[in-house]
């Protein structure tokens, strides 16, 4: 069973998927604000950091590099075009892209060089409008959820041309962004007239949106993944009721059932995370 990887309470945690209990792998360092992960062909971890590698009141932001191992933390790329960062996600070729969405400038996704660290700018646009998650398709086209807009894109991985997946609106603080073995498109939308957020399936082809799960342990989510046996990972704020059960609760991992949208938690139903932001399978 594969290990799930968490982004929670400002550390990177492992998370035993029998068990449901987490431990801290990597912590401090170069953290600052840690939001998202991704797992390199090596198996090493990389993270976002808008707020990593400060100077004075400047925040450079910056990819971060953690032994898989030992938890220890190296700086990929800093600085540069980085700002506003949120969404990472690994090519076939090991290339690493970021989300770049700058208050008041036109949002970007940036492709870093992850031996060199260098950044190459694939496309930026007003239209973007805000970056939260990045995931890669099998053909290699690029897909962001746009959180400002509501709505999916389509970049072409060489050219930087994008193409709208879906209608501007269809989604209500769209967080997070996977893609299934067969091409089908997951997102996670934090908010919701009719329930508190949920989990979505888009038709590769037209963006045609099928609602998979929502309600019960699914409470404003955020990212999601798949896990290996095909089953759906989603991070959501509210998995687990407070003592009172007046709450919003703690956030926890939750597996869907691809064909039913069944829900199981995963994460101990006595975790007491504070802050989850982000989840893989490493």
């Amino acid at each position: 069973m594969a290990t799930i990887l968490i982004i929670a309470d400002y550390a990177v945690r492992r998370l035993d998927p029998a068990t449901g209990r987490d431990e801290e792998l990597s912590v401090g360092q170069l953290f600052a604000f840690p939001t998202d992960l991704a797992v390199e062909p090596t198996g090493d971890i990389l993270v976002v950091d808008s707020s990593a590698l400060a100077v004075g009141e400047y925040t450079r932001g910056a990819v971060i590099r953690i032994d898989r191992v030992t938890g220890r933390q190296t700086a990929v790329s800093s600085g540069g075009a980085f700002t506003g960062m949120k969404g990472i996600a690994v090519e076939a070729s090991g290339a690493i892209l970021v989300g770049n969405s700058p208050l008041g400038s036109p949002a970007s996704l940036i492709r870093v060089d992850p031996a060199t660290g260098k950044q190459d700018t694939v496309c930026q646009s007003d239209d973007l409008g805000e970056i939260h998650g990045i995931a890669v398709e099998a053909d290699g086209s690029i897909l962001v959820a746009d959180a400002g807009h509501g709505q999916v894109w389509r970049v072409h991985p060489r050219t930087g041309k994008r193409k709208a997946l879906t209608d501007e609106g269809i989604f209500d603080l769209n967080n997070g962004i996977a893609v299934e073995a067969d091409g089908g498109i997951l997102v996670t939308e934090a908010l919701g007239d009719q329930y508190p957020g949920a989990l979505s399936r888009l038709d590769p082809a037209d963006g045609s949106k099928t609602l998979l799960a929502y309600g019960g342990m699914v409470s404003t989510p955020a990212g999601v993944t798949v896990d290996r046996d095909a089953t759906i990972l989603v991070l959501s704020r509210g998995a687990i009721p407070d003592e009172d059960g007046d709450g919003l609760g703690y956030p926890g991992i939750v597996r869907i059932d691809p064909l039913t949208g069944a829900q199981t938690l995963v994460s101990s139903p006595d975790s007491r995370l504070e802050e989850m932001f982000a989840v893989v399978v490493g």
